[in-house]
Parts: structure tokens; C-alpha cells; sequence
């Protein structure tokens, strides 16, 4: 009878050692999960060193773009309720400002056309000066010459040839200045834009030709002939006799 109890009792006990054997494996997985899930293996952080080698600009940002900062945004609108509406919000905004691109740059060519219509205005006013100075010219050229003009006439020269020597002068003259005029105004540019590209501003280059450039050529050339036409006209109409018989 007594060893019932005991035979009965030694399951308990070995139950125990099983238990006791037990507990150390299920600390030492709960171990092992403890460093798959929260700490790293030396495998994980020698792949881990190896992709920020790999992929450094990646894995760290660059000073330059830690220093970079928005300055402006470009949106585009759904709906016209949201042109009207997204500007004054933006507006409202301290440190923002709206701006829209159309009426911002028709507002800049509003300005910059001003500034063009005065150059132009300046450059119609210097052309007619140099036409009076070429009309101013060639009258007191064909004064002083009148003898040589008149020798010529004695030598078989007609009225027109007269004519011509006087006008071919005066489109000398015009054709000369014009492309002094030409080369030293696409000069300048070409050396503005220069300056401006070193400062990344507007590019402007001087090897640009509008087709106004034309036109310019051909009122130049016209108003040398109507500068040219009543000096011309004189030296045509000279009397032969009266300077031979009156020599200067």
C-alpha cells in the first residue's frame, strides 16, 4: 500500500524535472526572438554597413541639401473658382505672395515696352539729325566745289553724272554710318548679355537681327537720297560760264 503513493507521486516529480529542464530552453528562445526582433545580428549590421557604402548619398543628406530652401511653387488651377480664391489665401499667408505668370509678365512687358518705344522715339530723333548734318554737308561740299564741278561739265559731264557724284557721296556717307551705327549697337548688346549671363539674369545675346532691321536699312538709305536731292540738284544746275568768267 505504501508504494502506491510513491509510484503515484513520482510522475509529479519527474513532471517537475521536465519543467525545471524546460524553462532554461524556453528563456533561452525567448532570447533568441528577443534579438530577430529588437536587437541586430552581426550578419543584419554587416549588410547594413555595406548598403550605406553602397548607397552613401542615399543612407545621409548633403550639407547642400540641408541648406536648400522652397522659394517658389508653381500650381495649376482646376477650376477658375480657384484662381480667384487660392491667390487671396496665399496672400493672407505671412512670408507667402501670389503671383500669376500671365499678368505678371504682361505687366513686365508693359514696362519694357515704354522703355522701347523711348529708345525708338530717341533713335527716329537721331536719324533725322544725321540726315540735316548729311543735308548740311554735302550743301557746302558742292559750294566749295563748284569750280571742279563746273571743269567737269567742260569735260563732257552731263547734269545727271553731276547729279550722281553728289548723291553717290551722301549714300557713302549714310551706308557708313549705318554700319558703324549697326556694329557698335550689336556690340554693346552682345557685351550687356555677356554681363548679364555671368549673373544668371535675362540672356540677351547681340546676335539677334529683327526683321525692323531692314526697314531701318532702307528709311536710312532713302533719307540720304532726299538730303542729297537739292545739293544734287545745284551742282546740276550750274553755270559754267559765270564760274569760268568769275573763277573763286
Amino acid at each position: 500500500m505504501s508504494s502506491t503513493p510513491a509510484a503515484s507521486a513520482a510522475p509529479p516529480s519527474g513532471a517537475a524535472k521536465q519543467h525545471s529542464h524546460k524553462a532554461p530552453h524556453d528563456h533561452h528562445d525567448a532570447h533568441e526572438d528577443h534579438e530577430e526582433h529588437g536587437g541586430q545580428s552581426p550578419d543584419h549590421e554587416h549588410d547594413h554597413a555595406r548598403t550605406l557604402k553602397a548607397h552613401p548619398a542615399e543612407a545621409r543628406p548633403s550639407l547642400e541639401d540641408e541648406r536648400r530652401e522652397v522659394t517658389l511653387a508653381l500650381v495649376r488651377y482646376r477650376s477658375p473658382l480657384a484662381a480667384v480664391s487660392l491667390p487671396r489665401w496665399v496672400n493672407a499667408q505671412e512670408g507667402l505672395q501670389a503671383a500669376a505668370p500671365a499678368l505678371e509678365s504682361a505687366r513686365l512687358l508693359r514696362m519694357v515696352g515704354v522703355g522701347i518705344e523711348v529708345l525708338r522715339g530717341f533713335g527716329l530723333l537721331l536719324v533725322l539729325v544725321a540726315g540735316a548734318s548729311v543735308f548740311i554737308a554735302l550743301y557746302h561740299a558742292v559750294r566749295e566745289r563748284e569750280p571742279d564741278l563746273a571743269m567737269m561739265r567742260m569735260l563732257g559731264a552731263s547734269r545727271a553724272r553731276i547729279a550722281g557724284v553728289v548723291l553717290l557721296e551722301a549714300l557713302n556717307l549714310s551706308a557708313l554710318g549705318l554700319v558703324l551705327g549697326l556694329a557698335l549697337g550689336h556690340g554693346l548688346t552682345g557685351l550687356l548679355g555677356h554681363m548679364l549671363a555671368a549673373q544668371h539674369a535675362m540672356p540677351v545675346t547681340g546676335w539677334w537681327w529683327s526683321p525692323q532691321t531692314a526697314w531701318l536699312v532702307a528709311g536710312t538709305l532713302g533719307l540720304a537720297v532726299l538730303a542729297a536731292a537739292l545739293p544734287a540738284w545745284r551742282a546740276a544746275r550750274l553755270d559754267v560760264t559765270r564760274l569760268l568768267q568769275n573763277p573763286i
